[in-house]
């Protein structure tokens, strides 16, 4: 009769385990995106702050991960009534206690601002470094999902062992007890650098995949990329003023940029800006309609073939408007209220897609519903 009960409870308690996790799932991809961009109304006195992130990772079924070396005891005092989107009162907490807002694909961190700068930069470096044999050993996507108390040492422990590395000096890993945590699928070696990142660590595989270690970060994660520009030194100029933790050099024509991940990807933005419009333009008529003007009697038999292009949406839609005869319904105050405007740049890659579908993708990355009635498309 006892071990009839244990196994019941047993079972019971593991179908509640099941369920836990099921339910639990953070969303991923498009609407993870929508999810960041929906705005919230929380009023939040005196909650802690690992409290506050768990409620709205319950609420909103996103993953927030709480880095190990934030006290997760402190109060917030914080209130919006849908004025803020979801990552803009993420931002604006983290600033109440020193803190930054990491988005890693799809997984948002909180960490010290000293350190959450150079998350990007670890991870993207690490992988870089990995030899083919290591990376596909390590790329497999998976949630990693552990429970209160978890050792970070036995976690990466683990996941070392499911790519059949031999872990080295393992030690190095501080000994702690963690909360309970769920995180979006991932790559095998993002999980292990993530829980590393945390002391300070990032792994290294050796070139035939046999074994991984944890080894110090880089006291300077900074990098050198070479731009091109028209202006070298005005480029330089700005990169200097907007990005004081730069170091900029130019030399004949070129100009040289040592910076961190997120700032190599704002420099490059700024130089996509700079030439976008007639270029990106002509790539979408060659694709589209190649590169006829005259506008297609039925949208239904346009098929794109391939596109990969950069543009501002002020751009595109009289870009459709005037070679497709689309009209597009909306009001642009209302989609401001989204953080969308005619700034906006979208960024399109599609293949073998018909106009439904390359409307959507234009849309719901900037958390955008299109409705498409013959010529005419509603934005709600």
């Amino acid at each position: 009769m006892l071990r009839r009960t244990l196994t019941l409870l047993l079972l019971l308690y593991a179908l509640g385990s099941l369920c836990a996790a099921g339910s639990a799932a953070p969303l991923t991809g498009v609407e993870f995106a929508k999810a960041l961009r929906k705005p919230v109304s929380l009023s939040l006195e005196g909650m802690p702050l690992r409290e506050m992130l768990e409620k709205i990772a319950a609420n909103n079924h996103v993953a927030i991960l709480l880095d190990r070396r934030v006290d997760p005891g402190q109060e917030v005092h914080f209130a919006t009534n849908n004025q803020h989107s979801l990552i803009q009162f993420l931002v604006e907490v983290g600033k109440k206690f020193g803190l930054d807002v990491v988005v890693y694909e799809d997984l948002i961190y909180l960490g010290p601002t000293a350190k959450a700068k150079n998350l990007q930069t670890a991870l993207r470096r690490a992988k870089e470094a990995l030899s083919a044999t290591a990376r596909g050993r390590t790329a497999t996507k998976k949630p990693l999902v552990w429970k209160e108390l978890a050792q970070p040492r036995a976690i990466f422990s683990s996941l070392a062992q499911h790519a059949k590395l031999n872990v080295v000096q393992a030690e190095l890993i501080d000994h702690d007890l963690l909360p309970p945590q769920s995180l979006p699928p991932l790559s095998l070696f993002d999980r292990m650098a993530i829980i590393l990142f945390q002391f300070d660590l990032t792994p290294q595989i050796d070139p035939q995949g046999t074994s991984i270690r944890p080894i110090p970060l880089p006291a300077d994660l900074r990098y050198v990329v070479t731009y091109s520009a028209k202006d070298a030194a005005k480029l330089a100029g700005t990169v200097k003023k907007e990005l004081p933790g730069a170091l900029v050099a130019v030399q004949d024509g070129k100009v040289f940029v040592k910076a961190l991940y997120e700032d190599q990807e704002q420099i490059k933005r700024r130089s996509s800006d700079e030439k976008l419009g007639a270029s990106s333009i002509s790539r979408l008529t060659k694709e589209i309609s190649g590169g006829k003007t005259k506008k297609p009697a039925s949208l239904e038999n346009i098929v794109i073939a391939n596109l990969k292009v950069r543009e501002k949406l002020g751009n595109l839609l009289p870009y459709f408007e005037k070679n497709f005869g689309i009209k597009f319904v909306f009001d642009w105050k209302t989609l401001e209220k989204k953080n969308v405007t005619a700034d906006t740049v979208v960024q399109l890659e599609v293949e073998g897609v018909g106009i439904d579908a390359l409307l959507e993708k234009m849309f719901v990355p900037l958390g955008l519903k299109s409705v498409r009635e013959g010529r005419t498309v509603r934005l709600e």
